[in-house]
């Protein structure tokens, strides 16, 4: 009976461990910017205005404050890289694009200063 007590909760042991090991762990944010979330903002090295874009399933527009007015960004998705871009004579730019959990401190830096238009899935 002993044996089969100590069998018993071994696996109940191992078992509990199994559900606590898929529960993910929590992800941290990225400068301030929400894990899953973009962050556009008008002043270099995260500062300024801002737009917090979460929950989206691909383009978006950024908003009046930061359209055309864009110095930095992060992208602090889990896995999905983005790009951000804006509208040349009618066609669409890549100014930039970010893997996830990275960030730009500086637009001006590779040539995108107060030009965006949009964040899109890249």
């Amino acid at each position: 009976m002993k044996t089969g007590t100590i069998r018993l909760l071994a696996v109940a042991g191992l078992v509990t461990a199994g559900i606590a090991g898929a529960v993910a762990p929590a992800q941290a944010s990225v400068f301030g910017c929400a894990t899953s979330t973009v962050c556009v903002y008008t002043g270099t090295n995260e500062s300024g205005a801002h737009q917090d874009i979460s929950g989206f399933a691909g383009y978006v527009d950024l908003n009046s404050t930061i359209h055309d007015h864009a110095n930095s960004w992060i992208n602090a998705n889990n896995t999905r890289k983005m790009l951000i871009g804006e509208w040349r004579s009618g066609s669409y730019y890549v100014g930039q694009v970010l893997n996830a959990g990275w960030y730009e401190p500086n637009l001006g830096s590779v040539g995108f200063a107060n030009a965006a238009d949009f964040v899109d899935w890249a």
